[in-house]
């Protein structure tokens, strides 16, 4: 909420003179999304939304240099990818890791009290909290690169605009179901079916163990890979009926579904980023409180500067989407 309440604070300060503020929503919860993360992973001078920018624009280009929906070409991502590695493990890596160890040192003399600890990853890799770490000295880059830089940020950003972009569309200005996004157990529906939607992720591999027979009657050999399609699996319409492909946050699913269809994953390689977008409960996630915060200062789709979708990448997402707030004062918390 703190990272939140300060992105607000810069986008009302370059309000226009009718006291609206008018932002691209992409860029928005980019920031917050990798403030966010840099502070997970433990990284210093993160603690801005220009920071967070900064850090966002370096890192776009290494991020989605395997990712193999992108269009453009391959050999050249990845070698600009293997360059801004190395600038991100000497500009942003090393000094953090630096501080940890010297924390690290700090507290093992007695000097720093153990409430006084950053709890991030690099707190944990400097306090080797896993033997197995030993084996893979990259491992604190791996981890802050791939899953916390990598998985943190676009797929929740772009889940972020989805969410708002449905629920814009389903409440059409009717002050009731405004009203609604205010409800914990509504709000967490609704973003439920944008998850279901939406896919991010459009496939999840696995490799057989063993050899396994499906209930379709289709057999899988060990050692075979199968290719998971999760839109198809989540607008299955014997799971989520006959509308699978409508938006209800009403909608009901069978015992032992997951409302979200499987945009998380299943089983132990299941996301483990899943309490952070939907809260430990399941209602009051990162998602929850960026949605409420942005309908109480009445946000809108811009009518003069309408959104984009992202072109060059297969994935169907947004590369902008220009939004309005009220004044302030003129909003609702209700």
């Amino acid at each position: 909420m703190p990272t939140i309440r300060d992105g607000f604070r810069q986008v009302y300060a370059n309000a226009g003179s009718d006291g609206r503020a008018r932002f691209d929503l992409v860029s928005f919860l980019g920031d917050i999304f990798f403030r966010n993360a840099a502070a997970l992973i433990g990284l210093s001078g993160v603690d801005s939304p220009a920071a967070a920018r900064q850090l966002r624009e370096f890192s776009v280009p290494m991020l989605t240099a395997t990712d193999f929906m992108e269009l453009r070409d391959r050999e050249a991502r990845m070698r600009r990818a293997v360059e801004l590695k190395q600038e991100f493990f000497e500009q942003y890596y090393c000094p953090a890791l630096r501080r940890h160890e010297e924390q690290a040192r700090q507290y093992e003399a007695g000097e720093l009290a153990a409430e006084e600890m950053p709890r991030d990853l690099l707190t944990l890799i400097v306090g080797n909290r896993d033997p197995s770490w030993a084996a893979e000295p990259d491992v604190g880059m791996r981890e802050a690169i791939v899953d916390l830089l990598g998985a943190g940020t676009s797929t929740s950003t772009m889940t972020g605009v989805w969410a708002v972009h449905d629920l814009l569309t389903w409440t059409d200005g009717d002050p009731g179901r405004i009203r609604l996004v205010f409800e914990d157990e509504f709000l967490a529906a609704a973003i439920h079916e944008t998850l279901r939607l939406h896919t991010l992720v459009p496939y999840l591999w696995r490799r057989a163990e063993e050899d396994v027979a499906l209930a379709s009657g289709v057999k899988i050999e060990r050692g075979q890979c199968v290719l998971l399609e999760v839109d198809k699996a989540n607008r299955d319409e014997s799971v989520f009926g006959a509308a699978a492909d409508t938006y209800n946050p009403y909608r009901k699913v069978p015992p032992k579904t997951y409302p979200y269809g499987v945009a998380f994953g299943a089983g132990r390689h299941m996301c483990f980023g899943l309490p952070v977008v939907l809260g430990n409960d399941g209602v009051h996630g990162s998602h929850a409180a960026l949605i409420k915060a942005l309908f109480a200062a009445r946000v809108s789709g811009d009518p003069d500067d309408p959104p984009q979708k992202a072109a060059d990448t297969l994935r169907d997402k947004w590369s902008r989407y220009p939004v309005v707030l009220q004044p302030r004062g003129q909003g609702t918390t209700s």
